[in-house]
Parts: C-alpha cells; structure tokens; sequence
C-alpha cells in the first residue's frame, strides 16, 4: 500500500508542474528525483538509473528518430512536396517493415540527393531539425522509467495487487475514474506536447 502512495504523490508532483506549464522533460527528470528520495534510492544507484536510461538503445533511437522525423519535416516543408512525400513513404515502411529511424535517414538521404543539397544546407536542416527539448523530454522520461524499476515499485505495486487479490481487469475499469478526479488533465497533457 505504501508504494501506491508514493507512485500517487509522484504522479500528483507530476501533474502539478505541468498544470503549471513546465517543460515535460523537466518535470520527468525533477519527478524522478522526487521517485529516487521516496524509496531511499543510494545517489549511485540513481545515477546507475539515470546512464542505463542515457545509453539504452531504445532512448538513443527515439532521439535519432525524432530528430530525423524534425529534418525530414523541414526539408519537404521548405520544398513544398510534403504530402506527396509522406503518402509514397508510407506505403514503403509498411510494405518493408522497416525500422523508422532507417527509414527516414534513407529517405532524408535521398531527398538531399535528389534535391542536390548543398553541405551547408544538410548542417543547416540538422541544425533546424535537432531541439534540445526533444531530447530532454526522452530523457527525463527514460530516467523516470529506469528508476521506477530500481526502486522496486513496479514489483511491489504487482505483489501488492496479486496478494489482495485483485484482478488486473479491475485495475483497467478504475483508471477511467481518475478523468473525474481530475479535471482539465488531458487538455494540459495535450498542451505539454512538442511540435514534430
């Protein structure tokens, strides 16, 4: 029971400063923190958390990814050819199955081809598509996740669950309560966002 109070007061620190309009990389990275304090988590074992999270392939691709989905959109922005572009790439992610971050470099690669990009115009569409808020959102979100599994309590809050007797079909009719709960969330949920 003690760890869903925790979990609950990270998660109302949470919503708190976004309310307040705070930066979502931010306030994950902050909310953290808090998360680390809560369980006496040791400041190595934390940082332990924090370059786990940094250097997982997952948090690099999604920064790749990202990134990439932010050059692709500035190149055909500037060259006016967006939709045509987006229907064609579409169709060959889903016929290839390809993972997204190739994709789009591929792509990317050959729209600077086609286009004949010059060096300086490569740098220049990097320079404009890279956003340092990107990259702190996946990271305070990444550190978040890596200590919400150190601390232990994703596996408490499951034993919890399982010793009580619930079943997790219930747990899924309940989350729709906290819309009553807490009004006005999902439009500064929406609001904290960041532009592709």
């Amino acid at each position: 029971m003690i760890d869903i109070l925790k979990i609950a007061s990270v998660l109302a620190v949470i919503i708190f400063l976004l309310k307040r309009k705070w930066n979502l990389g931010i306030v994950m990275a902050l909310s953290s923190v808090f998360l680390a304090l809560l369980y006496l988590l040791k400041p190595l074992d934390y940082l332990e958390a924090l370059v786990r999270a940094s250097t997982d392939m997952t948090t690099i691709t999604l920064i790749i990814a990202l990134t990439l989905i932010r050059v692709f959109e500035n190149v055909m922005r500037k060259k006016g050819i967006m939709q045509e572009m987006m229907d064609s790439f579409r169709g060959m992610v889903m016929v290839f199955h390809l993972d997204l971050s190739i994709s789009i470099g591929a792509v990317i690669i050959g729209l600077y081809a086609v286009l004949r990009y010059s060096l300086k115009n490569i740098i220049q569409s990097f320079r404009e598509g890279f956003s340092w808020d990107i990259v702190v959102i996946i990271l305070g979100v990444m550190t978040f996740k890596a200590v919400l599994t150190s601390s232990g309590a994703v596996t408490n809050i499951s034993t919890f669950f399982h010793q009580k007797g619930f079943q997790y079909c219930l747990c899924f009719l309940y989350c729709p309560l906290f819309q009553v709960f807490l009004p006005g969330l999902q439009s500064d949920l929406s609001a904290a966002h960041f532009r592709l």
